[in-house]
């Protein structure tokens, strides 16, 4: 599993060797991206996602603190990093992994980051568990989560939000509402059996798309094409035909 970090200070100087460190002795972590201000950096944490952020406490426009008030999404771990020792207490308050002070120790670095690896792996596997404990608990299958396989690790979603799925050779494309994408490291046909056949339908060989998405059909092409609320235009194969229709049918019937 890749633990995706950002690693956020002014100096490009020490962004760099960190960065060179974590390249050179840590391949289970991936450097995401980096950032130099409050501003940039808490667009840049919102859109990436990661799992743990180094984080420089003295930012030109704002602190790092400020950062963690503004993100909302506080799922990741922190190593805060500074030269300024007075905000040690503030930041263990704030439940960092680790405290390191410039210049930063190669061998205090390590430990911190093995640290926060090994937490966030106990993190990873504790939420299997609970999507297998929500997942017992639901008899119905479109309220259930899914846990999808990645390249980056795993990542858990709700079925209710996938608008649909698109064959990509042995991966598949998901892609949810809000426009949000993942890249999953199994075949479309493997998410076909997973998922409620009453309410995803496999249209052509390279799609599978959620009925309650679909925003019309028309006859246009050999088998027609299906309009989804995400903007996506997808072409129905004759040889799905049928039993698409007769699942739009079954939908508008409430069945």
């Amino acid at each position: 599993m890749k633990i995706a970090a950002l690693i956020i200070d002014d100096d490009a100087d020490s962004r760099f060797i960190l960065g060179s460190y974590i390249r050179n002795h840590f391949p289970n972590i991936l450097v995401a991206g980096e950032g130099a201000t409050l501003q940039e950096s808490v667009g840049l944490v919102q859109q990436t996602k990661p799992d743990l952020l180094l984080l420089d406490i003295s930012l030109p426009d704002g602190t790092g603190f400020d950062l963690l008030k503004q993100v909302t999404d506080k799922s990741f771990e922190v190593i805060f990093i500074t030269a300024h020792d007075q905000y040690a207490i503030e930041a263990f308050k704030c439940s960092a992994i680790d405290y390191l002070l410039k210049p930063v120790a190669y061998p205090d670095l390590q430990n911190a980051l093995q640290k926060v690896a090994q937490r966030i792996q106990e993190k990873h596997f504790t939420r299997h568990w609970t999507t297998l404990a929500h997942n017992l608990g639901q008899r119905n299958p479109y309220q259930k989560k899914l846990a999808i396989a990645s390249s980056d690790g795993y990542f858990f979603v709700e079925i209710s939000d996938i608008v649909r799925l698109e064959s990509h050779s042995n991966y598949t494309h998901l892609y949810f509402r809000e426009a949000k994408k993942l890249v999953a490291s199994h075949t479309l046909g493997y998410y076909e059996a997973l998922l409620p056949a009453d309410k995803f339908c496999r249209i052509h060989h390279s799609h599978l798309v959620n009925v309650d998405f679909i925003e019309r059909y028309t006859r246009e092409g050999a088998g027609g094409t299906v309009i989804m609320k995400d903007g996506s235009s997808l072409q129905v194969s004759q040889r799905k035909k049928e039993n698409f229709l007769e699942q739009l049918v079954k939908k508008s019937q409430g069945k």
